[in-house]
Order: structure tokens, then sequence, then C-alpha cells
């Protein structure tokens, strides 16, 4: 048996026996766990009650998001409309994209190939002239002119200038830039066995058509000679006794290119105003031939070099019309060089040689003022003499160290 008395800090507590103990445990845990299972019950139904509340208290989501879905549908239905609207405005208002066009590629050559055996040449446009040679079937030359109405070629053969009927050949790469030969007799080869038929006179009396894109204008019925114009009266007048050396036309006229032995001026053909490009000094004396590029970018002219053990003497310089720049052309040996002539394509012709120019030779320069001998056929430019008119008077087709001097093309 325990002791009736149980120590505390509290103090003493009485009990009875070892059962009343017991009993008093067993009752108290039974009322704990009872107040326990309460508690628990309570919350659980208050958790309860609230979730039902928050349930309660909840939309119907189903029909809300229907309703959104539709709205969204017809909202990016009507963005989309908006977008194909707008994209249809853009297209009938704006421009078409405009691509920058590609550099041209060069001209080709035009050539013909002979398509009926023993295709013949003459050395003229036409079947009164003399037979100079034929072409064998295949045979390919190189298109320089053209007649009147391009029923005969000029073509180069490996012994010359020379005509061929347009209908014996097939002709490649023609274009309106060949240009239309006038004097036949003076540039083909001569007649083999008998002397050549003199050209045939134009019945028509009519004026050949004038190619495309060249300056070289073919004969015409109403020229302007330089000396008639404004320009060039008002520039002599300012003169007084010494007159011009030499005077030229720009291909659209409405320059002039003057010069009077010691200054090159430009002035315009109306008179309405000038410049000098280039005046004499202590080194060089400009003196003359000015010739005109057929761009009417250049201008070249010959000047004399006043040292007294010059070497070369003589030169030709290009004077560049936009801003007044001159540069002068280098030769081999320093040799002399003069008489500057034109081509058709904008190349430069000049005559370098140690002493006369008849014993020169030709050279052929770009603007650039890299040349080199010349060689083939050339379609020239409007001479000197030939700018004094305007439009100019016809270049002609010269081709280099076949049967005449260097210097011919000047003439």
């Amino acid at each position: 048996m325990m002791d009736g008395i149980w120590n505390s800090s509290r103090g003493k507590l009485f009990l009875g026996g070892c059962g009343t103990q017991v009993g008093i445990v067993v009752a108290s845990g039974v009322l704990i766990g009872t107040v326990l299972v309460c508690a628990i019950c309570a919350l659980s139904g208050g958790l309860g009650f609230a979730i039902t509340q928050e349930f309660t208290n909840l939309p119907d989501n189903t029909s809300t998001e229907a309703a959104s879905s539709n709205e969204e549908a017809e909202a990016l239905r009507r963005q989309i409309e908006s977008l194909v609207a707008q994209v249809k405005i853009l297209e009938a208002s704006e421009p078409d994209v405009i691509l920058e066009p590609a550099a041209p590629a060069p001209t080709p050559q035009p050539f013909a190939i002979a398509h009926q055996g023993g295709a013949t040449l003459r050395n003229g446009p036409g079947a009164d002239y003399s037979k100079v040679g034929t072409l064998t079937l295949g045979a390919r030359v190189e298109i320089v002119g053209r007649n009147n109405d391009s029923s005969w070629w000029l073509v180069s053969t490996p012994n010359g200038l020379a005509w061929v009927r347009a209908d014996t050949v097939v002709a490649y790469d023609v274009n309106d830039d060949i240009p239309v030969v006038t004097i036949p007799g003076l540039l083909t080869l001569p007649a083999t066995g008998a002397p050549s038929d003199p050209p045939t006179p134009n019945p028509s009396g009519a004026a050949p058509p004038v190619p495309s894109g060249t300056p070289t204008a073919s004969i015409i019925e109403s020229r302007i000679f330089v000396e008639e114009t404004v320009g060039w009266k008002r520039l002599f007048e300012s003169m007084g006794t010494t007159p011009p050396t030499s005077a030229s036309f720009s291909p659209k006229g409405d320059q002039i290119a003057v010069m009077d032995g010691i200054k090159l001026y430009l002035v315009a053909g109306d008179g309405s105003n000038g410049q000098i490009l280039v005046a004499e000094d202590e080194t060089l004396r400009p003196f003359g031939g000015a010739v005109w590029s057929p761009d009417g970018k250049y201008i070249a002219f010959m000047v004399d070099y006043k040292q007294q053990k010059c070497r070369p003497c003589r030169s030709v310089a290009l004077a560049r019309v936009s801003d007044g720049s001159i540069s002068f052309l280098n030769t081999r040996d320093k040799m002399d060089s003069e008489a500057p002539r034109w081509t058709h394509d904008g190349r430069l012709l000049v005559i370098v040689h140690p002493h006369e120019p008849a014993d020169g030779v030709t050279y052929v320069y770009d603007t650039s003022g890299r040349g080199q001998v010349a060689e083939g056929i050339f379609v020239l430019s409007g001479s000197h003499e030939g700018q004094k008119w305007l439009p100019w008077l016809p270049g002609r087709v010269w081709q280099a160290g076949v049967s005449e001097r260097s210097d011919t093309y000047y003439d």
C-alpha cells in the first residue's frame, strides 16, 4: 500500500488508498479525451462551414468562361480584318519599290558570218561597185559601218575594209550606233585588176539617217557656223586685233572652246558668260587644236613648252570642263605628241613622233592618260574642222596602219 501523503512543491495532498488514486487518474484521462474530441469536432465543423460558405459565394465560371472565349475570338477577328484592310490601303497608295538598275554591260561589237559560199566583197555598197574579194562559208567579219538603209555592211577583213550585201550574211549584235558611211570609195580596199567605180550619187537627195547616240551627225541642210554665234563675236571684239586661232562647238552647242595662241577660253554660245581655262605662263603656251570629247566632258588641245632644251617640246593636254583641271599625256621616250582627235566611243587618238607627225605612230589614250599604239579600226568623232559646225560634221571610219599615214585621221 502506498503512502497516503503526496509531496508537492505547493504542499501536501492527502489522498485515499491506492484504488482511489487509480480511479481519479482514469476519470481525469476520460475527461481530457472527451474534451479533445469535442474540440476537434467543433474545429472541423467550423472549417466545413467556412468552406461551404466560400464555395457558395463563388460565381458560375462555366458560363463566364464561355462568354470570355467568345469575346476574345470576336476581338481577334476584328483585329485580323483591320490588318487586312491596312494592307490593301498600303498596296493601293504606296509606289512600287524601284530597284537600282544594274550597270549596263558593254555594247558588243557587231559582226557578220557568211551563210552563202563565196559572198562577194565590194568597194562600195552596191552591185555596180568593183569586186575586191569573197567571204567563204562561215567566215566571220566585224561590222564597222552601214549604208543609208542598212542593206550593205562595211566590214573589216584581214586585208582591210570592204562592203558586203546584208542578205548574203547573218548579222549579230547589230545596234543603232553603227555609223552611216556616205563616202565608201575612200575607205575600202582597191579593186583587183580594175579601177574603182565612182560612188553612186543619192538620187533622192534626202539626208541619210543619223545614228542614235552620236553627235557626229550626217550631212543635213542647215548648220550653224561657230563664227556666227554671239559668244564668238563678243570674244573676238574683246581680243582687239588678235583673232582666235581655233574655235569649236560643244556637242550640244551651248558652249564654245576658243584659243588665241596664248589662252584657252570657254564661252557660252549666246555670249552670256565666259572663263579662261588655261593661260600662257613661263613654262608652256596653249596654242590650238581644241576638240571636244563626244560626251562634252573634256577638251583636248595642244601646248608648246618654252624651255630651250625641251623634251618633249609639244604635247597634248586635257581640260576637264566641270572643274577646269588640266592634265597632260605622257609619251614614250618623251617624244612630241599632237593632232588630237576623239573616237566615237570617247577615246583620244594622238600622233607621237620624234620629228615630223607624218613619221610618227598613232597612239590611243583613255581620259586617265593611259595610252598604247593604236591598232584596228576606229570610228572617229568630229574633227577640229568638223566641230566648227553645229551639228558637227560627221567623222569617218579609219583603220590604223593600213595604206595610210598615221596622221591621216586628223584631216
